[in-house]
């Protein structure tokens, strides 16, 4: 009796340092944002492209620094007429679990193909303090989350026929 009484002890010691095990790494998983970029149609048809080169993408953390955290270091350049009514997946970034406020894409060049005319795009504060998408409200983010953030970029057909890239543009989040 006191064989079974020790076995089944051990059997439970070992479930429950097994269950614990698990919460624990579940509990230390980052959180993971899968980052989208979408368009919507509303240029007019001399516009052939409209080519934006991010240099980084950050995401603002909310707490005493209210620190920015880099999801995309690389470079990658976008023509928004690929992206029209579909989507295209800028990558998939772990973050530490907090709270956050906004994301900002850093933007070092905008062309666009206007006729058969090459045209650089002034960019506003593009390459100083981004392109930023303020959230409506804090996007919470607790370990072992992941969600689906898709931002809408709609460039202004008359900015882009007077040179410039004045965008405006939200996020969609899903989980």
């Amino acid at each position: 009796m006191k064989q079974s009484t020790a076995m089944i002890g051990v059997v439970v010691l070992v479930a429950v340092a097994g269950a614990a095990i698990l919460m624990v790494g579940t509990a230390r998983a980052a959180p993971v944002i899968n980052l989208y970029m979408t368009d919507p149609p509303q240029y007019s048809e001399d516009v052939a492209a409209i080519n934006i080169t991010f240099t980084s993408v950050e995401l603002r953390a909310v707490g005493v620094n209210e620190s920015w955290i880099t999801l995309m270091g690389n470079s990658t350049t976008i023509n928004l007429l690929d992206i029209v009514n579909s989507s295209q997946k800028l990558g998939s970034f772990s973050v530490p679990a907090g709270n956050y406020t906004e994301i900002r894409f850093m933007v070092s060049t905008a062309v666009a193909v206007i006729g058969n005319e090459t045209v650089v795009l002034g960019i506003p504060s593009g390459n100083q303090t981004g392109l930023k998408v303020h959230f409506a409200s804090p996007l919470a983010l607790a370990a072992g989350a992941s969600v689906n953030m898709t931002i809408d970029i709609r460039a202004d057909n008359q900015g882009i026929h007077n040179g410039m890239l004045i965008p405006s543009m939200h996020a969609t989040i899903t989980p």
